[in-house]
């Protein structure tokens, strides 16, 4: 914005008005403002400026028309009046100056053209040049003459949980400054460590120990020479993984019922790698013990199965693929108890006269009993004597006929099977399972379950058939009877990609066999429906941010995501995203673009449905600057500003911002207007002929876009104030000589077209506003003039100066030139004029030194004049004639002399008025030019003319001696 200002200023000083600023003394501080703009918008690129000074004189003709009025009529009582043509050539310098765009100190332009560079004579080719003798070396150099290389291909490598391998290179025999004394070894990482180490010159490698296991360290090597340090140059690596350092934390174990407890704990503080399980040691103290293995993403296990009031004992470990850490501290805790208690139905009571008793009636086997023995009277039993009578144990005894395993119970027993085998209908005997079951997947939809009979030794009756029974975590049952003749069964229209566990078991004359199950996953198959919950949202004016979740029903593992991008110009794009990720930003875009979002599964046999389109906008940004921006002068107090819509809204427009401004006035005026407009007229406050800067901007809801500016003179405007007269004076009697103060270009208010000078005889006793028909006047460049013609002897007269731009002129300042005496024997302002030969004639008569004579401009009174020195002055024919009839005889003679005069148009009065013929001027550029001086006509009207009294004239003239 900066240079284009520089560039419209610029081009403003080369105008024609620029250099009539320039004559007014102001051009100078023109330069200083286009100067600064042009510094500032190369501050950056090493290019100034200076104002180069080219002089040229030109040279014009003045025409003017004098008009001069003098007595004529009887006794001078008329006027007549005359007009005379001439013309004045005149000569003028102009200096005006360009700006000449060259390279700043320190800088230089090997290209040709604006295009500087930072000199530095002693960068070497090693070297790069930043700034005016400033040289540093290419990133990874160093040493004065930056030939100092780093080493070469430096490699960090895991050698076990706690050690690391350093090896490299070193520096290439081209790029060592000096022989390599040895290496510097710097090791980091992000928990604190550090570790510096000098290695010898004849090792290139360096083995890290007692390191912490899968923690990353950074390991810099560099070159040590005898002329400096080389840079260095860094390698990452995490060392191996290794088992849990310590026991997980926060164990504790809590009784849930009288049946199970409740386990809890957190991961080790230094599991030294990725944990993968954990395992919990239950002790039932009953001489039995288990080991429990938890996935590494639980901390909670629910161990159920116990007795009521029975003491467990806990130990936990954490693993990782290395191997099992160590055992946590033993935590014992005992299950709840329970209520136990018999009713009133339990007892039975028997009355007997003797002392011995067999009851045979309503015991049980395998039960003990509690007797009690009392003797009863009238008045009540006494005390008892009471006894346990232990119960039987028939599996002890071998009276169970249990075929394979025997439970004793209270009272009694029961009997039970090996693992894989089923109790028959008798209670005793065992059933085989079928054998070598085995479910495997044909398809994403298909299972193939097949198997063998029992073997013949543990069937139990005749096979009358097979039972298979399926079902899945998500609720799938499918139960069928199969012949037994056939040992298999396929399974259809089963879900992708889900398992499903599918048990055979074998039915005989004594009941069913166990069952033997296998489980198996279906094959994968693209997703049967898309990603869920997506959402686009605009997370700048650039991008957008989308988020989703994987389909409900993948159908196998997800491999990627596919977003198919819509930008709704004519473009799109495919964009394919890991499978572990759920968030996309998609950067690139433009503001308040819309986008139109789907998104698809894969899965490793291909991909899946689209998503619903979702479509969303960037955020609105600030827009560009605005288009065909024009600031054009209307008046000397209105500037029109107009504008085209910016070419990348990048929003909803909302209005425009107009600056205009002037730093010298300090003037500032802002206005908004509505988008829908596109110019503006500004009038408040603007003056005529003042430099204006104007700012456009535009608005969206984001804010203010990038401003344009121009800068533009208001109009020119007519003089405000009259130019101030320093010396007024009749240089003799028919010459006044002026001098006024020159008007300054804010008092012009606009680029002077000259002064002009208007003057008339004084008809009034004080100089009011001047008769256009009467007054005659002169235009000038300059700030003084002598008029010489069109004077009058012995008259006074009004004299009027004023300033005139393209305007018009502006106010004028009005004095009174006093007359000039002719000699001792003429006296001014006395007029009388007679009538001789039929001829106007006007002729003077000072009256004697000892009359009073009072004159204006429009009248004459002369007292006190003796008849002596009437006679002397004045020559009147005389009539002779006496007494009344001699007066009536004059009067009649004045009638038909009067009467002639009017007739023949002797009596006239001034009708015309000055007109000032057009100024035709003509320059021509010398340019120092010795031939164009000399051949050059004006040079030769100059001398004759013999006008040495102007500037434009000496300056000529010594561009001549020059040439000479």
């Amino acid at each position: 914005m900066i240079i284009i200002i520089a560039q419209d200023f610029e081009k403003l000083l080369r105008t024609r008005e620029a250099v009539q600023f320039a004559k007014m003394g102001i051009k100078a501080v023109a330069l200083l403002f286009s100067s600064a703009f042009i510094a500032i918008a190369y501050a950056q690129t090493g290019v100034c400026t200076r104002a180069e000074a080219v002089t040229t004189i030109g040279s014009y003709y003045i025409q003017t028309s004098y008009y001069y009025t003098y007595s004529c009529g009887i006794f001078g009582w008329s006027r007549c009046g005359s007009t005379s043509y001439g013309s004045a050539l005149q000569y003028r310098s102009d200096t005006s100056y360009n700006l000449v765009y060259e390279c700043c100190a320190g800088y230089h332009d090997p290209a040709g053209g604006i295009s500087c560079e930072p000199f530095c004579e002693d960068c070497d080719s090693n070297h790069t040049c930043i700034a005016p003798y400033t040289c540093i070396c290419p990133e990874g150099w160093t040493g004065d003459n930056c030939d100092e290389g780093p080493p070469q291909n430096v490699s960090l490598n895991a050698s076990s949980s706690m050690t690391l391998h350093l090896d490299w290179e070193g520096p290439q025999l081209d790029e060592r400054d000096g022989s390599v004394t040895s290496y510097e070894v710097n090791c980091t990482s992000s928990f604190g460590y550090y570790h510096l180490v000098s290695v010898d010159v004849g090792l290139l490698e360096y083995d890290l120990v007692n390191l912490a296991p899968f923690s990353n360290y950074t390991c810099c090597a560099s070159a040590l020479t005898t002329n400096g340090h080389s840079s260095t140059v860094c390698a990452t690596e995490e060392t191996l993984q290794d088992i849990p350092s310590d026991v997980p934390q926060n164990v504790t174990v809590n009784n849930h019922s009288a049946y199970a407890v409740i386990i809890e704990w957190e991961p080790p503080l230094t599991p030294n790698g990725i944990i993968t399980l954990y395992t919990i040691y239950a002790d039932y103290n009953n001489g039995t013990s288990q080991e429990i293995d938890v996935k590494a993403t639980d901390r909670i296990y629910k161990l159920n199965g116990l007795s009521p009031h029975q003491l467990i004992s806990i130990n936990i470990s954490a693993s990782t693929v290395i191997g099992e850490g160590p055992l946590s501290s033993t935590i014992s805790e005992r299950t709840s108890q329970a209520v136990f208690g018999f009713g009133s139905s339990n007892k039975q009571s028997v009355l007997v006269q003797e002392v011995f008793i067999t009851i045979s009636d309503g015991l049980m086997p395998g039960k003990e009993y509690c007797v009690e023995v009392a003797a009863k009277t009238s008045a009540g039993a006494g005390i008892s004597t009471k006894i346990t009578i232990p119960y039987i144990d028939e599996c002890f005894e071998g009276t169970s006929n249990c075929e394979q395993l025997c439970t004793n119970t209270n009272g009694s027993y029961f009997c039970t099977c090996y693992d894989d085998f089923s109790l028959g209908l008798d209670s005793h005997s065992c059933l085989g399972p079928p054998q070598n079951v085995s479910l495997n997947a044909s398809s994403s939809m298909t299972l193939h379950l097949d198997w063998e009979g029992p073997q013949l030794d543990e069937r139990d009756g005749s096979v009358t058939s097979y039972e298979v029974n399926c079902t899945s975590s998500f609720g799938y049952y499918h139960l069928v009877s199969v012949d037994v003749g056939l040992l298999e069964y396929d399974l259809v229209n089963l879900a992708p990609f889900s398992n499903y566990t599918c048990c055979a078991s074998a039915l005989t004359t004594n009941g069913n066999s166990s069952t033997v199950c296998a489980t198996e996953e279906t094959l994968q198959d693209i997703p049967s429906d898309v990603p869920q919950n997506v959402t686009v949202n605009n997370h700048s004016a650039y991008a957008v941010i989308i988020e989703w979740e994987p389909p409900l029903t993948p159908n196998g593992i997800i491999t990627l995501y596919t977003i198919y991008a819509d930008y709704n110009n004519g473009t799109s794009q495919e964009i394919d995203v890991k499978a572990t990720d759920r968030i996309y930003k998609l950067n690139g875009l433009s503001p308040h673009q819309l986008i139109s979002i789907n998104i698809s599964a894969s899965t490793v046999i291909g991909e899946g449905p689209l998503s619903s389109t979702i479509s969303e906008r960037t955020s609105q940004a600030v827009p560009s600057e605005v288009t065909d921006f024009e600031v054009s002068a209307l008046s000397p107090n209105e500037l029109l500003v107009s504008w085209s819509l910016p070419e990348y809204h990048n929003g909803i427009l909302t209005k425009y911002k107009i600056i205009v401004y002037n730093k010298v006035y300090n003037y500032t005026v802002s206005l908004f207007v509505p988008d829908t407009s596109t110019n503006v007229t500004v009038s408040d406050g603007i003056e005529p002929f003042v430099p204006y800067t104007v700012v456009v901007s535009a608005f969206t809801h984001a804010g203010e876009g990038i401003a344009l500016s121009q800068i533009i003179f208001s109009e020119e405007g007519v003089p405000s104030v009259e130019p101030e007269l320093i010396l007024s004076e009749r240089t003799d009697a028919t010459s006044l000589h002026l001098l006024w103060e020159a008007l300054s270009l804010e008092e012009l208010r606009g680029f002077l077209d000259s002064y002009v000078v208007v003057f008339e005889e004084l008809n009034t006793y004080q100089c009011l506003d001047l008769d256009p028909l009467t007054s005659q006047s002169v235009l000038v460049q300059e700030v003084f003039i002598t008029i010489s013609y069109g004077l009058m002897p012995g008259k006074e007269y009004c004299v009027e100066v004023a300033a005139e731009t393209s305007a018009g002129a502006g106010i004028s300042t009005k004095i009174t030139i006093p007359c000039v005496q002719l000699s001792v024997d003429q006296y001014c302002s006395v007029e009388l004029t007679e009538l001789g030969n039929g001829d106007c004639i006007s002729t003077t008569v000072p009256p004697p030194p000892e009359t009073t004579t009072k004159t204006t401009a429009d009248s004459l009174n002369v007292t006190e004049q003796s008849e002596a020195s009437a006679h002397e002055s004045v020559e009147v024919p005389v009539f002779a004639l006496g007494g009344s009839a001699g007066v009536l005889a004059l009067i009649i003679i004045i009638v038909i002399v009067a009467t002639f005069c009017v007739a023949l148009r002797c009596t006239r009065r001034n009708k015309k008025h000055i007109v000032q013929q057009p100024r035709s001027r003509l320059r021509d550029s010398f340019e120092n030019d010795c031939a164009a001086v000399m051949e050059n006509p004006l040079y030769a009207g100059v001398k004759e003319e013999k006008l040495r009294g102007l500037p434009s004239y000496d300056e000529l003239e010594e561009m001549s001696n020059k040439c000479n």
